[in-house]
């Protein structure tokens, strides 16, 4: 499907792995993410984290994803699923010190207005 008009569009399971990205295509590296909702949609923010100052944790934003609440609850199950996989052969994944953020809650980091 790759060929022919659209470069850019293939099959969904040729990008079933890493491997497999289309030459051409935007890689982004984040190693923080923030979310943000309305009643028809989620937003995703991914960010580099890039250091402190004044004990304030700098991002560098990357890209910013919005996608529907049903693809949404997809993401969800397909991370969850890769993830108990990795877990299961790799052992658990510690994700301690972002959970111990002040800024994140149960796991989820709280959005933070612009007047802060």
């Amino acid at each position: 499907m790759s060929e022919g008009k659209n470069p850019k569009r293939v099959w969904a399971a040729d990008l079933a792995g890493a491997q497999n990205v289309p030459e051409g295509t935007t890689k982004f590296y984040a190693n923080h993410v923030g979310m943000s909702m309305s009643p028809m949609d989620l937003r995703l923010a991914f960010s580099e984290m890039v250091g402190f100052e004044e004990d304030k944790l700098i991002l560098e934003p990357m890209v910013f994803v919005t996608m529907s609440l049903p693809t949404a609850k997809a993401l969800l199950h397909i991370l969850a699923t890769h993830l108990k996989t990795y877990e299961e052969r790799f052992g658990t994944i510690n994700a301690a010190n972002i959970l111990s953020d002040p800024e994140v809650k149960d796991g989820v980091a709280e959005e933070k207005s612009a007047a802060e």
